[in-house]
C-alpha cells in the first residue's frame, strides 16, 4: 500500500512539473514587445544564416540518383512564411548523366502553423492542416509541378548559437498573434 502512494505522489510531482511549465512558456510568449516587423526580421536573418544545404543520394536497380537542395532564401508575405531554394536532380540512366535543375517555392501558412521540430538536424514546420504548397518549376523539362502538404523541413545548424531552436519556437508563436487567417478562395460558379 505503501508502494501505491508512493507512485501517486511521484505522479503528482511529475504533473506539477508539466503544469508550470507549460504555463512558463505561455509567460514568456506574451512578455515580448517586439513588432511584427521585428519579430520577422529576427526569424528571416536566423533563418537564412543557419539553413544548410541537403544532399541525398540512392541507388534505383543500378543507377544512382542524387538530390541536392541549396539556396534557401526566405521571406514573408502577409499570410506566409515563403521559402524559395534550388533543387539539382542528377541520375546516371544507362551511363548517361542525366541532370535536372528546378526552383521550388514553398508557402507555410503562419495562421495555422501548429508546431515546429527539431528532429535530427531538421527544422520542420508543421501545420494544422494540409495546407502548406510547394510549387517545383523545372527549367529543363519546361514543366511547373504542385504540391500540397502539412510539413515542411530544412537542414539546420542549431548548434551555432545557444538555445537556438527554442528561441526560433517563441518567436514564431509572438509572430502567430500578428497574423490572421488566409481568406478562403470560393468558386466563381
Amino acid at each position: 500500500m505503501k508502494r501505491i502512494y508512493s507512485v501517486i505522489a511521484f505522479l503528482l510531482l511529475i504533473q506539477a512539473f508539466f503544469l508550470n511549465y507549460t504555463y512558463a512558456q505561455s509567460d514568456v510568449r506574451s512578455e515580448s514587445n517586439a513588432t511584427r516587423q521585428e519579430t520577422e526580421k529576427w526569424i528571416l536573418e536566423k533563418l537564412n544564416k543557419y539553413t544548410e544545404e541537403h544532399y541525398n543520394s540512392f541507388r534505383v536497380g543500378t543507377p544512382l540518383v542524387s538530390y541536392l537542395y541549396k539556396n534557401y532564401y526566405y521571406r514573408f508575405d502577409n499570410y506566409n512564411l515563403i521559402v524559395t531554394f534550388d533543387n539539382i536532380t542528377r541520375g546516371d540512366i544507362n551511363g548517361k548523366l542525366t541532370q535536372v535543375e528546378q526552383k521550388t517555392e514553398c508557402k507555410i501558412p503562419i495562421y495555422h502553423l501548429e508546431r515546429l521540430s527539431d528532429y535530427n538536424s531538421k527544422l520542420s514546420f508543421y501545420t494544422n492542416d494540409t495546407d502548406i504548397t510547394e510549387t517545383t518549376i523545372s527549367f529543363k523539362l519546361n514543366e511547373t509541378e504542385n504540391r500540397v502538404t502539412d510539413y515542411f523541413g530544412v537542414n539546420f545548424k542549431f548548434d551555432a548559437e545557444k538555445d537556438l531552436f527554442n528561441r526560433i519556437v517563441k518567436a514564431f508563436q509572438h509572430l502567430h498573434q500578428f497574423y490572421e487567417k488566409p481568406p478562403v478562395k470560393k468558386e466563381q460558379f
